[in-house]
């Protein structure tokens, strides 16, 4: 089913001209073990056609776990970047700083899905700048989402801001899922 559907929407891609996706792939077990195998063997397929790249999605709750680290090795096998899904934890500096080690380890780029919450109050961008600052990562960094930092207060939204451009982090934003996830509400979206 799988491959049906990725060669499918592969297909419908690259009539309408697409020439490059990054995608996303759900990445906690099993699933990572079926799904990373797939994408190696569809980017072979689509080689000259369309460029494929794939980010691991987890979430960073899963990233202290010993089956993080064997994800973040079959991301490696297959060529990818290493993401998270970030929410407010507790510990979340340990597991930002963890992460990137495992990454930097592998010679691997991150993808984030960060902020992606109206909530004011959270602000995981920051501390993944953070994290990126205090371990030295040298590989690139994508952050997507990042819808709180339109609700928090503007000097933390710059301060935000400014880690991010210091840690050297890519911003994406995705405003049509996220004008219509987090904040349709009628006579305003």
């Amino acid at each position: 089913d799988l491959r049906r559907r990725m060669d499918f929407s592969l297909r419908g891609a690259f009539a309408q001209g697409t020439r490059a996706i990054r995608t996303h792939l759900d990445s906690i077990p099993p699933q990572d073990a079926i799904s990373w195998p797939l994408f190696s063997e569809m980017r072979a397929e689509w080689a000259g056609r369309i460029d494929l790249q794939a980010a691991s999605l987890a979430g960073c709750d899963t990233v202290l776990d010993p089956a993080f680290s064997t994800l973040a090795d079959r991301v490696a096998a297959h060529r990818g970047t290493l993401g998270l899904f970030t929410f407010p934890m507790p510990d979340m500096t340990a597991r930002l700083r963890h992460f990137f080690q495992l990454a930097a380890d592998r010679g691997l780029h991150t993808d984030f899905h960060a902020d992606e919450t109206m909530d004011p109050g959270v602000n995981t961008m920051a501390q993944i700048a953070e994290a990126a600052l205090a371990t030295g990562f040298t590989g690139r960094i994508v952050a997507g989402h990042c819808c709180s930092l339109s609700t928090m207060p503007e000097a933390e939204a710059l301060r935000t801001l400014d880690l991010c451009a210091k840690a050297g982090i890519g911003i994406v934003s995705l405003p049509m899922c996220n004008l219509y996830l987090q904040d349709r509400h009628s006579g305003r979206t």
